[in-house]
C-alpha cells in the first residue's frame, strides 16, 4: 500500500471538495452513496486492502463483506475509499465491493425486492446479531455512525443480501409503513481515476477493499523491530526432505517475509532456498457435501487466522464452534486439542508443535471430508516458495536483480532451505549453556574450598 504525505491548508480542502463535488454532480442525491460529514476525520486513520488475491476468487457482495468480517475491521465504505485514494494514494486493480447506506420501506419487501426510499426520511436503523433484527433510532449521520449504533449492542447493521432474514424475522415488530436505514453495496475502481457503480448487481463477482485491523503494511516482525534469526542450509532438498531438516535442527521453514526482514540486517546468499509463504482461505459451504474457498492474500504475516494442520493426507482444522482441531493418531484414534488463531509464523511453530506441518491448499482440497468444516472457516495454508536474498549484483553471487528475488516451483524441485530459529529457542540455548558454566563454576569453588579445608587441617 502506497502511502502519501498529509497535505494541510487550501492543497488538502480544495482537491477533496472539489472531488466531494464532481461525484455529487456525478452520482446526484442517491440513496445509494453517503454523503456524510463526520466520516473525513475518522477515514484518515484507516489503511484499506483489497482481497481477493486472485481474479478467479472474486466474489458477491455478500461474500465480500462476510471475508472483510472475518479478516479486517469490515467492509470499507465509499468514503473510506474515496479518501484513501485521493489523500492516502491507494490504488487497487479491478471493481472493488464498498458499501453505503440505503433506505426501504418494509412494505414491499420480499426476498429479491426491496422498496428504495429517501435516505432522510429514515428515523432507524437496522440492526443484526445472529439471527435478530432489531430497529434503534438514529440521528441524521454518516454509515459509520449508523454502524457504531448497531455495534454497541454487538451486532452489525443489516446489509441488503439479508432480505430473507428479515422476513423471516418477526416482521410485526416493525411498523411497515416507516422507512429503515440498512447497508448495501456499490462498485469502486481505484485505478488511473475514482469510478464508481451506484446500482450494481449485488450477486456479480468482484473484489472487495477491506479495513485493515492493524492499521499497518508491515509485517508482524517488522513493526516489531525484530530481526529473524534465519541461515540456510549447506545441502540441497525436495521441499518435503526441507522440512525435515529444519525440524531436525529445531527450526521450522522460513516464511519469505522472515528472509526478507533478515536481509535488512545485511543478510544474502547466492543460493535458491525453500520459504513458505502464507495464504489466507475463507472457505464456503456450497451444500451440505460441498463447499468452495477463496484465496483472500499472501504475505500478510500478521492476520489472526485459524491454523490448518495436516497429516498423513489428513486435514485437521480448529473450527467447530469452537477452536477445536481433530488430529489422525497412529492407533486410528482421534486427538482433540486447542487451537488459538495465530499470525503466519505461529501457525506453522503451531503445528509443527503437534508433530504436523501447515496443510497447502492442495492438500486442503484434497482433503477435506463432508461436514468437517462449518464455515465461515478462515485457515492458513502455505505455498512452497524458491528465495534468493540478493544485495548486491556483484560477480562473485552473480550478475542480475537485486532484492529478494521468487518463483514457485514444484515441490520436488531440489534446493535448499532457509530454516527459522525462533528466538525462544536461542535464548533457552543460552540459559542452558549460562546454567551449565554457572554449575561447573560452583563445583569449582566448592572443590577449591574443600582443598582449602584440607590444606588447612593438615598444616
Amino acid at each position: 500500500m502506497m502511502q502519501g504525505s498529509s497535505r494541510s491548508g487550501s492543497s488538502f480542502l480544495l482537491p477533496h471538495l472539489s472531488m466531494l463535488v464532481l461525484n455529487y454532480l456525478t452520482l446526484g442525491r442517491s440513496q445509494n452513496v453517503s454523503e456524510a460529514t463526520g466520516e473525513p476525520y475518522r477515514g484518515q486513520n484507516i489503511s484499506l486492502f483489497q482481497v481477493p488475491i486472485t481474479y478467479q476468487d472474486r466474489m458477491s457482495f455478500a461474500r465480500a463483506a462476510l471475508a472483510c468480517d472475518t479478516v479486517g475491521q469490515g467492509l470499507a465504505t465509499w468514503f473510506q475509499a474515496n479518501f484513501s485514494y485521493y489523500q492516502n494514494n491507494f490504488r487497487s486493480s479491478g471493481w472493488s465491493w464498498v458499501q453505503t447506506t440505503a433506505a426501504i420501506g418494509l412494505g414491499n419487501c420480499t426476498k429479491n425486492f426491496f422498496q428504495y426510499a429517501n435516505t432522510s426520511a429514515a428515523t432507524d436503523v437496522l440492526c443484526k446479531r445472529n439471527q435478530d433484527v432489531f430497529a434503534r433510532k438514529i440521528q441524521n449521520s454518516s454509515l459509520l455512525e449508523f454502524s457504531d449504533v448497531c455495534e454497541k449492542e454487538q451486532a452489525k447493521i443489516l446489509r441488503i443480501n439479508d432480505c430473507a432474514d428479515l422476513l423471516a424475522a418477526n416482521i410485526t415488530a416493525f411498523n411497515s409503513y416507516s422507512v429503515y436505514l440498512i447497508a448495501t453495496g456499490i462498485l469502486v475502481n481505484l485505478g488511473l481515476e475514482f469510478r464508481t457503480k451506484t446500482t450494481p448487481d449485488l450477486t456479480s463477482a468482484n473484489f472487495a477493499l477491506c479495513i485493515d485491523s492493524y492499521n499497518v503494511s508491515q509485517s508482524a516482525p517488522l513493526s516489531a523491530g525484530k530481526v529473524p534469526d534465519v541461515f540456510i542450509a549447506p545441502v540441497q532438498f525436495s521441499f518435503g526432505d526441507a522440512v525435515k531438516y529444519c525440524r531436525y535442527h529445531n527450526t521450522i521453514v522460513a516464511t519469505r517475509e522472515q528472509v526478507s526482514e533478515m536481509m535488512k540486517s545485511g543478510f544474502e546468499s547466492c543460493s535458491w532456498g525453500w520459504t513458505v509463504s502464507g495464504q489466507g482461505i475463507l472457505m464456503f459451504n456450497e451444500t451440505a457435501s460441498s463447499y468452495s474457498n477463496a484465496n483472500l492474500f499472501e504475505d500478510m504475516e500478521q492476520k489472526l487466522l485459524y491454523p490448518a494442520c495436516i497429516l498423513k493426507e489428513r486435514v485437521v482444522n480448529s473450527w467447530n464452534g469452537l477452536p477445536v482441531a481433530m488430529v489422525e493418531t497412529k492407533n486410528g484414534g482421534n486427538l482433540t486439542f486447542d487451537i488459538q488463531s495465530q499470525d503466519m509464523p505461529n501457525a506453522l511453530h503451531k503445528c509443527q508443535s503437534e508433530g504436523l506441518f501447515l496443510s497447502s491448499l492442495e492438500e486442503l482440497n484434497k482433503s477435506v471430508t463432508k461436514n468437517q468444516l462449518t464455515p465461515p472457516f478462515m485457515v492458513w495454508v502455505y505455498k512452497a516458495k524458491l528465495v534468493l536474498p540478493r544485495r548486491n549484483a556483484n560477480l562473485k553471487c552473480g550478475q542480475g536483480y537485486t532484492g529478494l528475488l521468487s518463483r514457485v516451483e514444484n515441490v520436488s524441485t531440489l534446493a535448499n532451505v532457509y530454516c527459522y530459529r525462533r528466538p525462544e529457542s536461542v535464548r533457552a540455548i543460552s540459559l542452558v549453556i549460562i546454567g551449565l558454566v554457572t554449575t561447573f563454576i560452583l563445583l569449582f569453588l566448592i572443590l577449591i574450598t574443600t582443598l582449602l579445608v584440607v590444606f588447612y587441617r593438615r598444616y
